[in-house]
């Protein structure tokens, strides 16, 4: 269990950065929509900064300073990237207090957290970093959960191209479904590390549907009969951020 992974070490620095990003962008936030308040009254004397700013709003753009802070997806309205803030400052505040289940998606760095996690597996297992394997496992009722190392609660991910099934991974008609929370881990890298070699499947885990930004790649396996290629050919892959994670 990662419990307490984040009180010290790389964790913990990767939440203090989070935090620090999250408070100053906050801060911004807040910051611009008083001045907007004030302009709107005629309280304020307008700038080319705040002419654009209320241009940007009065349109459902998201202002520019505040867009560039964090990757969204393209077209990302201020309508949709507000409450998005607001839940990914929620999961800072929660982490606060305890860091037993991580939304990836909705870090404003999730690629520093999978770099942390890994750090965090190595000094806790005593596991060099390069020995070090990325999988996900499910959880639930008649689920065998893999491995034996530090795991990761995370939430709010996506399948594309398959469906996630007990048995393994699955041809299906559904274009995207979202997955329960799963285990994420980092094993060592062995011939038999508990998943049969023949069923391995790397599969890429990215930022959002655009699939602009890879996170990294994990390994999971797939039901008997249906091989490898025919995964690939559907375009399969996890997604860490969607809009009703």
């Amino acid at each position: 269990s990662a419990e307490a992974a984040g009180a010290s070490g790389a964790l913990g620095r990767c939440i203090g950065r989070e935090r620090a990003k999250g408070c100053g962008l906050l801060e911004r936030v807040r910051r611009d929509l008083t001045d907007v308040a004030g302009f709107c009254r005629g309280a304020v004397k307008p700038t080319n900064d705040l002419r654009g700013l209320v241009g940007d709003i009065s349109r459902g753009r998201t202002p520019v300073a505040w867009k560039r802070a964090y990757v969204t997806p393209s077209g990302f309205g201020v309508d949709a990237w507000l409450p998005d803030f607001v839940r990914r400052m929620g999961q800072i505040l929660a982490l606060s207090t305890s860091s037993e289940e991580w939304w990836l998606g909705g870090l404003f760095s999730p690629e520093s957290w999978i770099t942390a996690s890994r750090q965090h597996t190595a000094q806790e297992t005593q596991v060099p970093l390069d020995e070090l394997v990325l999988t996900v496992s499910r959880t639930g009722a008649g689920l065998a959960v893999k491995g034996s190392g530090v795991q990761f609660k995370v939430k709010g991910l996506q399948i594309e191209g398959a469906a996630w099934k007990p048995a393994g991974l699955a041809l299906a008609d559904a274009i995207k479904a979202p997955l329960p929370t799963v285990l994420l881990s980092w094993e060592r890298r062995t011939e038999d590390a508990g998943m049969a070699p023949n069923l391995e499947i790397m599969v890429p885990l990215y930022l959002n549907e655009s699939r602009a930004d890879l996170l990294c790649k994990v390994d999971l396996t797939r039901e008997e009969g249906t091989k490898a290629p025919a995964f690939y050919q559907r375009g399969i892959g996890l997604v860490a951020w969607d809009a009703v994670a």
